[in-house]
C-alpha cells in the first residue's frame, strides 16, 4: 500500500506541468504539455477557484468553451496559428465531458483550456511568432511581467462568452491601420486563400500589433497590394 502511495504521489507531482485526457476507458492517453504553467496557476490563484471551464454551472460551462473555440477557429482571420492554441485536443473535448470522471481529470482538463487563451491572448496582445522578423525580443522581456499581469487581471473578471468576446476585442489595437490590414487579410483568406499572401498578411498584422502594442514613437506602415509587404520605421 505504502509503494501504491508513493508511485501516485511521484507520478502527481512530475506530471502537474501535463494535461492528460482520454476519450473513454479504452482510448490511449494524450499528454499536452503547458505553455505557460505559472500563468495558469496565477489565474486559479487568482480567481480562487480550480475550476473554470467545467465548473458546477454546466451550461454556462459549455458555452464558455463553446466560445473560445469559436475565438481559435478564427484565429486564421486574425493572423494566428489556431494550433498554438490545443486546438485538436479542445476540438475532441468541447462538448462531452463525461470522460471526465473525476476530480483529478477536471482540473487538468481546465487548465488546458486555460494555457490555450492566456496564450490566444499573449498573441492578440503583442504579437505572435516573431522571432524569424525580429529575432531576440528585447522589448517583450523587458515588459513581460507587465503584460502578463495586465491579461491575467482581465481574465480574472470574466464570467460569460459575453464578457471574453469584449476582452480579447480590447486587447487588439484600435487604430484604422490595424483595422483595414485585418480586414484586408479576412478577405483574402475568405476570397482566394492564397497561401503566400496570406503569411505576409499574417506577419504583417502581428508586427504591427507588436509596433502598437510597444508604443514606438514614429511609424510608417503601409501595406503594398502588389507585393504584400509591410514597410515598417521606428525611432527609439
Amino acid at each position: 500500500m505504502k509503494t501504491v502511495k508513493r508511485i501516485s504521489f511521484v507520478f502527481a507531482f512530475f506530471f502537474l506541468p501535463y494535461i492528460v485526457s482520454a476519450a473513454n476507458s479504452k482510448a490511449p492517453l494524450i499528454i499536452e504539455k503547458l505553455k505557460h504553467q505559472q500563468l495558469v496557476d496565477k489565474f486559479y490563484e487568482t480567481r480562487g477557484t480550480s475550476l473554470f471551464w467545467f465548473n458546477a454551472d454546466q451550461q454556462e460551462s459549455l458555452l464558455l468553451r463553446q466560445k473560445a473555440k469559436m475565438l481559435f477557429d478564427s484565429a486564421i482571420y486574425l493572423g494566428l496559428d489556431k494550433q498554438r492554441y490545443h486546438y485538436d485536443w479542445i476540438s475532441a473535448n468541447i462538448i462531452d465531458d463525461s470522460s471526465l470522471q473525476d476530480s483529478l481529470m477536471r482540473v487538468t482538463a481546465d487548465r488546458i483550456y486555460t494555457d490555450a487563451l492566456i496564450t490566444f491572448c499573449k498573441d492578440i496582445y503583442g504579437g505572435a511568432e516573431l522571432n524569424s522578423w525580429l529575432g531576440y525580443d528585447e522589448v517583450r522581456v523587458k515588459f513581460e511581467t507587465l503584460d502578463n499581469s495586465y491579461i491575467l487581471t482581465g481574465l480574472s473578471v470574466v464570467s460569460s462568452p459575453v464578457e471574453l468576446d469584449w476582452f480579447i476585442r480590447f486587447l487588439e489595437p484600435n487604430c484604422d491601420d490595424y483595422l483595414n490590414l485585418k480586414n484586408q487579410l479576412k478577405e483574402v483568406v475568405l476570397t482566394n486563400n492564397d497561401t503566400c499572401a496570406v503569411k505576409q498578411l499574417s506577419q504583417s498584422l502581428n508586427v504591427l500589433r507588436w509596433i502598437k502594442h510597444y508604443r514606438f514613437s514614429d511609424l510608417t506602415a503601409r501595406n503594398v497590394s502588389e507585393e504584400m509587404q509591410l514597410l515598417c520605421s521606428w525611432l527609439w
